[in-house]
């Protein structure tokens, strides 16, 4: 069985099979015609939205700005998290995340988005925000990233929602 040829562009619009239209199979067969064109458009989106598609997406749980030793949990498709270096006195930590499969080249970014919550309560609550962590590619497995507390005791049980997007 044979494939119809997709080309990625935008049909400006879908033919309408006839009473009058003879039944025609193939290549430029006039039953394919109106298939072809909206898998013409299926692959003229496919296209533009494949680039922002994320190959790994995770969360990494506990995450103290300031520590200097641990192992984190994960979830999703994440292998592991672990402290590569942190200074309390700066509150700074920078994590080593590790992947589950190669990203084929170190051609890629990772979009972190932080959940934290309020530190407490009534009048006197406190709203810390930690920095925009920073990443930087290590290698086709594994990315270095880092959080900064912008306040002189470390806020603690921050979780990174992680997406991993190739560039190649």
């Amino acid at each position: 069985m044979a494939n119809q040829p997709e080309n990625p562009v935008w049909e400006t619009g879908i033919y309408q099979l006839e009473i009058t239209d003879p039944v025609e199979g193939g290549v430029g067969g006039k039953s394919n015609e109106p298939l072809l064109q909206l898998a013409n458009r299926t692959k003229f989106l496919y296209d533009l939205v494949k680039p922002h598609i994320p190959k790994f997406r995770g969360f990494i749980s506990g995450l103290n700005p300031g520590e200097t030793s641990g192992t984190k949990t994960v979830g999703g498709q994440l292998t592991s998290c672990v402290v590569n270096w942190g200074s309390a006195a700066e509150n700074v930590t920078t994590y080593l995340v590790t992947l589950p499969a190669t990203m084929g080249s170190t051609n890629y970014f990772v979009r972190i988005t932080l959940e934290y919550g309020v530190v407490g309560t009534g009048s006197g609550v406190e709203h810390k925000r930690v920095y925009a962590p920073t990443f930087v590619a290590y290698s086709a497995t594994q990315f270095f990233f880092t959080l900064t507390d912008e306040i002189s005791t470390a806020f603690s049980n921050v979780k990174a929602h992680i997406e991993v997007i190739s560039l190649d």
